[in-house]
């Protein structure tokens, strides 16, 4: 079984080669059929290939993508029971699936500044190597990062495997009456002639770099068009763009005339 490359983005592909008999090839090639297109079947000598398309997408909003790894494990699951397919890609269907808000591990958290917390599946490796699943978790400001993690772990302990954190960096947040927000509001006012609205993403940032000075600003507009954002052909408008350069020409200004 393979998906994904990358933490940050939704896979957009899957595979699983599989060693199956006439019985349970005929349900597979069914299931596929049943769920259209996006399941390709290609019977082999001794099972066959199974391989999944979906639509990528970056992880701070992967419920506008299509996790191909994890509709062809939700595939797979209902056609294998549990002890054929195993533990681990189960436990993957049970406790993940196509869920997007960690639901099912019992990390679902939501507030007010930030949003909900958003789960993705990006990677799932299976073969001579071993057997694994990344996450990329983005989770609200007011959350306990280190909280999530042991729920996560006591989930997978639990049913006999292992979780290993590998990094945790904490949401970045600025009060929307704080002088930096105040002044890039203001900037984008003057330059567009618009109210500057404020949101939260669970996009990473360099203004990390600089916690409680910095902030993420633009290049997106409100009416802004899909980028395909981690996805092919992910673009920027150059019209928008230079309107960008110009409200952050603004924002230098402000910041050095203060």
């Amino acid at each position: 079984f393979s998906a994904g490359s990358v933490l940050n983005a939704v896979p957009d592909s899957a595979g699983a080669v599989l060693r199956c008999g006439p019985e349970r090839l005929a349900a597979l090639s069914a299931a596929a059929e049943k769920a259209g297109a996006a399941f390709r079947l290609e019977r082999t000598a001794d099972g066959a290939k199974l391989s999944a398309k979906g639509k990528a997408s970056h992880a701070m909003q992967p419920e506008k993508g299509v996790n191909a790894a994890a509709i062809l494990l939700h595939l797979l699951a209902g056609v294998f029971p549990a002890e054929e397919l195993g533990g681990f890609f189960a436990f993957l269907d049970r406790f993940i699936g196509t869920e997007t808000d960690g639901a099912s591990l019992g990390v679902r958290r939501s507030d007010a500044p930030s949003g909900p917390l958003t789960l993705n599946l990006g990677i799932v490796k299976a073969g001579g190597s071993g057997t694994c699943a990344g996450l990329d978790i983005r989770y609200p400001v007011t959350a306990d990062g280190g909280a999530i993690f042991r729920k996560i772990r006591a989930c997978a302990e639990q049913a006999g495997f292992e979780a290993e954190l590998l990094q945790d960096t904490k949401p970045l947040y600025l009060p929307e009456q704080s002088p930096l927000i105040s002044l890039l509001q203001d900037s984008y006012r003057t330059v567009t002639g618009r109210p500057a609205g404020l949101y939260a993403t669970g996009g990473g940032t360099y203004a990390r770099a600089i916690p409680g000075r910095a902030a993420a600003f633009g290049p997106f507009f409100p009416d802004e068009p899909d980028r395909r954002l981690h996805n092919t052909n992910e673009n920027i408008d150059t019209d928008r763009f230079l309107v960008h350069a110009q409200i952050c020409l603004e924002a230098v200004y402000r910041m050095a005339t203060v």
